[in-house]
């Protein structure tokens, strides 16, 4: 018995796979650029809130896998992108450098803004109260004191300098200063968390940014 051949289908369904082979290729592809996207501009903003709009290599590089940075980073987002970064190396430390080449204003802005911007547009003039809160939380069972509600009701309205606020140059010797200094600490956490992945990071991985974000020591 002749078995016959039948060239023309098995070239269509070569065909076939090969077009949904290459679709595949091409979402893969637009998946990870998108990824990279989002890299670019989460490491960005995270250089955007620290001393000088630098950070050091060794501290990003600990922290690549909670702000979604691939191991290669230094090459495939750092030096992709002159028009972001630039390595520089650091002769009193020697030390390597990742620098924002220039300050994005349109990136200045902390995902709790576009929270706060959310519950005005709901509530309008009665969301005037969230101008400067954060979403708080309690444990099962917690128990809020008369005292301690006033005084967080206090705490949620008082304005703070954005993460993104270079304030070296600010006298922080008053003690509204240091309170609003203390509150732009949650705030920067909270920026930093909003950078995240998971929306998570370990407190290991925040001290090495502490000096830069000029975050104090306690934290």
């Amino acid at each position: 018995m002749v078995t016959t051949i039948n060239y023309m289908e098995i070239e269509e369904k070569t065909e076939k796979l090969t077009r949904k082979a290459i679709l595949q290729i091409e979402q893969e592809r637009l998946a990870l650029a998108d990824q990279v996207e989002r890299a670019v501009t989460r490491l960005r903003k995270m250089i955007m809130m620290s001393n000088g709009l630098r950070l050091r290599l060794e501290h990003v590089r600990i922290a690549r896998s909670a702000l979604g940075l691939p191991d290669d980073f230094e090459y495939s987002v750092v030096l992709r992108y002159p028009e972001f970064f630039r390595l520089v190396d650091a002769k009193e430390t020697r030390n390597k450098y990742i620098e924002l080449v220039e300050f994005d204003p349109k990136l200045a802005k902390c995902a709790i803004e576009d929270a706060r911007e959310r519950v005005y547009r709901e509530r309008g003039s009665e969301a005037e109260d969230i101008r400067f809160s954060f979403l708080i939380d309690f444990p099962p069972g917690f128990k809020i004191s008369k005292y301690f509600r006033i005084a967080m009701w206090k705490w949620q309205r008082l304005p703070y300098w954005s993460p993104y606020e270079d304030v070296l140059g600010y006298d922080l010797r008053s003690i509204e200063a240091q309170k609003r200094m203390e509150k732009r600490v949650v705030a920067t956490i909270h920026e930093l968390l909003s950078l995240t992945v998971e929306k998570k990071i370990t407190l290991l991985r925040i001290a090495h940014f502490r000096m830069a974000i000029v975050t104090p020591t306690f934290v």
